[in-house]
């Protein structure tokens, strides 16, 4: 063999050892571990947005927001005050980061979720279910004044609206693309996995009269059993010793035609459910003070109509005219009085003058 054989046959070798090794370590930049011989991983895109760029500005500043009381004005600020907004961020973030999208289940949140406990009143507590029903929702809480919906609450408002995932590799957040809803499977992965855990602390809270609103037109039925995280995860976890009433309401939207109501199949499965579980329960179709409040945007439908009086503060456009009206009433009351006592002088006037 030649010294040119002997140099290339070293080299070949040197080549095939590389090779091997980075087929076992894996590509710079990629993150992966990879047998000899097999291809390499491909990377998925999901659907929606990837996380947000601030996420962690956004979420210390609506930490802050919250504990001033100007999110939810109702809370309890000395409660508050024992929150440390970075250790939240720092428990919220490790539940994800790293992680691929997903591969995140409920159990990781458990201590961010536990660490941001806050006492919600009674009577207070307000479930729902469907994304018809989400703005009617809010607008019906009114910053928690009447009523806290998992949103007002101190963990709901962290997360609410944000996008975020994780990656095994670089930063541990994924900024390109994170998973849908359920894209992942239900109540998996970055966020649907988070919410899952959120509404079993926020079912575990609630006392006294409760409610919870659905869309009577929601596809499929108002209740629904199946992949819902009120079915699943809120009302699975009602404590029986602390829930007193169920107040179902059955929200027709302005203008449309009512759906599903308290006589229903899928509420009937409902209503089932919390009498096995020791719960009462009342329902109501069309609820007066949410129809009111629809009103508000649709003053002029005829279900209005009725309505329409008394949002136009009936007390100050009644009064004027009922003040008029008792004038005149008065006023002509004096003047048939005076035409009585005239005519009754002329009359005796009469008599004696003629006697």
């Amino acid at each position: 063999m030649t010294y040119t054989e002997r140099t290339g046959r070293v080299i070949l070798v040197d080549i095939a050892a590389v090779v091997v090794m980075m087929s076992i370590i894996g590509y710079p930049g990629t993150g992966r571990m990879m047998a000899a011989g097999t291809t390499t991983v491909q990377r998925v895109n999901y659907s929606d947005a990837g996380t947000d760029p601030d996420l962690r500005e956004i979420f210390i500043g609506r930490c802050a927001d919250f504990k001033a009381g100007k999110v939810n004005p109702t809370v309890d600020l000395n409660e508050l005050r024992m929150k440390n907004c970075t250790q939240l961020w720092e428990l919220f973030s490790q539940a994800f980061k790293y992680h691929e999208a997903c591969d995140v289940n409920q159990t990781m949140y458990e201590e961010f979720v536990n660490a941001t406990a806050i006492t919600i009143p009674a009577n207070k507590s307000n479930f729902w279910d469907g994304w018809g029903i989400y703005d009617t929702v809010h607008a019906y809480a009114k910053e928690g004044r009447r009523a806290w919906s998992l949103e007002y609450t101190l963990v709901g408002y962290l997360i609410n609206n944000l996008k975020f995932c994780g990656q095994e590799d670089e930063t541990g957040f994924r900024y390109d693309s994170c998973p849908g809803p359920d894209e992942c499977g239900f109540a998996t992965g970055c966020v649907d996995a988070f919410w899952a855990e959120a509404s079993v602390y926020f079912a575990k809270q609630a006392k006294g009269h409760v409610r919870v609103l659905f869309d009577s037109n929601r596809e499929g039925g108002a209740f629904q059993n199946e992949n819902s995280y009120f079915a699943q995860f809120e009302l699975n976890n009602m404590r029986p010793d602390a829930v007193e009433n169920v107040n179902i309401y059955l929200i027709t939207m302005v203008n449309q035609e009512p759906g599903d109501n308290c006589s229903s199949s899928s509420i009937q499965q409902l209503t089932t459910i919390l009498t096995q579980s020791g719960i009462s329960y009342t329902c109501h179709d069309q609820p007066r003070d949410v129809l009111h409040l629809l009103c508000t945007d649709e003053i002029e439908s005829e279900e209005c109509l009725l309505q329409k009086d008394i949002l136009e503060s009936p007390t100050d456009v009644a009064l004027p005219l009922t003040t008029g009206s008792a004038s005149r009433t008065r006023s002509t009351i004096g003047v048939g009085c005076h035409a009585f006592i005239v005519i009754s002088i002329y009359i005796i006037h009469n008599i004696l003058h003629y006697t």
